[in-house]
């Protein structure tokens, strides 16, 4: 179960820099 909501959490991430 963690280690989905770390993977939501660097997908968010990723995608916040992506819209940069």
């Amino acid at each position: 179960m963690k280690s989905h909501h770390a993977y939501q959490l660097a997908a968010m991430k990723a995608a916040l820099i992506n819209h940069v």
